[in-house]
């Protein structure tokens, strides 16, 4: 093998699919290229750009799930190079509604919020009925925030996460929901809540997604069940092999029709897609049978009773969780403040709670 024959291989070796991604930042303009590849306004990426910093077979999948990946990666300057791209293109495509939506999202991350605002309302001229844009307006402060997120709102957020979504909750933002939740039924059940550590319970995931509480909660369980809006996410769950019954369903819907059917119901990351709380509390209390536990996580809010963010999350203060699990029949159990993910390398201040349906009224 000559000198020029080894330097390829060794090339080869760095850049190659047995070395994987490599960590750091990707290029720069090379999110951006690839994300308008993924609207269909740009050449195909090859394998060496690729390589630079990002896993090719994420290639196959769309540019929201693309997008998500990347999030701790872009820069000021990264997204500045997006933007440009994004606007050279809607010069030539002016109502192109994916591509405004991207713009969109690009100008919110800029912090340039009335930008954003109008760009989303671009979309929706262009593609009424948009529930997420609707959603995304009203937590940039463009409209009244509503009580809770629509169910189309979430069920397409995560359908486009599915297959990027434990990578980037784990990984990119060293999420901890499941740890947090486990630990905290462990406390309740060494006290003697729900039969105690010894017994095996009937359990239902809320919003599982694609199961990452599964394997924590498996081990508890006599029988698991999951319920979630998102097919995608189920799809995921389901192959896991963990599962008893998932459910494709709104979780208050799927409540009502179970009463005093779980020991135990957790809620991992998952109110944080509402706002008023009354009805999911009701909906648990009537699926709880007496004595039995519920333990969720939330953001934390130092202001009123619950906010829309910026992020399209509400976040609740502590006062309001406790008045309405109290006002729906529930007792408190544990309250306490971990850290449960990460949002630009800075931890978001979270809740996690553990009710209590009492054994007699």
């Amino acid at each position: 093998m000559n000198r020029k024959e080894r330097r390829r291989q060794a090339k080869s070796a760095r850049t190659g699919p047995a070395a994987g991604p490599r960590r750091g930042p990707p290029p720069e303009g090379l999110v951006s290229s690839l994300l308008l590849n993924y609207a269909g306004v740009s050449r195909p990426v090859s394998y060496e750009e690729a390589a630079g910093g990002i896993d090719p077979q994420s290639l196959e999948r769309p540019g929201a799930a693309l997008a998500a990946a990347f999030s701790s990666w872009r820069t000021e300057k990264e997204l500045e190079t997006q933007l440009r791209d994004i606007d050279r293109v809607l010069a030539r495509q002016p109502d192109n509604p994916a591509l405004h939506y991207q713009r969109a999202g690009l100008l919110r991350d800029l912090k340039r919020l009335p930008e954003a605002i109008t760009a989303y309302r671009r979309v929706q001229a262009l593609d009424p009925g948009r529930e997420d844009v609707a959603h995304l307006i009203a937590a940039l402060g463009g409209a009244a925030a509503p009580a809770r997120a629509s169910d189309r709102y979430v069920a397409s957020l995560f359908d486009a996460f599915a297959d990027s979504f434990d990578q980037t909750l784990v990984h990119w933002l060293n999420y901890r929901g499941p740890e947090v939740i486990r630990a905290a039924l462990d406390r309740a059940l060494a006290a003697g809540a729900a039969g105690g550590a010894e017994a095996r319970h009937d359990i239902v995931d809320l919003g599982c997604g694609t199961g990452l509480a599964g394997p924590l909660l498996k081990p508890l369980a006599r029988r698991l069940e999951g319920v979630d809006l998102s097919p995608g996410m189920l799809a995921k769950a389901a192959e896991r092999r963990l599962y008893d019954e998932l459910v494709e369903d709104e979780i208050c819907r799927f409540l009502q029709s179970r009463a005093r059917r779980y020991d135990i119901a957790v809620a991992t990351d998952v109110l944080v897609y509402f706002g008023a709380l009354d009805e999911v509390f009701t909906a648990i209390a009537q699926a709880l049978r007496p004595g039995g536990l519920f333990a969720f996580t939330l953001e934390k809010n130092e202001g009123p009773a619950y906010a829309l963010r910026k992020t399209g999350r509400y976040a609740h203060a502590s006062a309001y969780v406790r008045e309405r699990a109290a006002a729906a029949g529930l007792l408190l159990r544990e309250e306490s403040e971990p850290v449960v993910r990460h949002e630009s390398r800075q931890p978001v201040p979270a809740l996690c709670y553990v009710l209590e349906k009492p054994l007699s009224p």
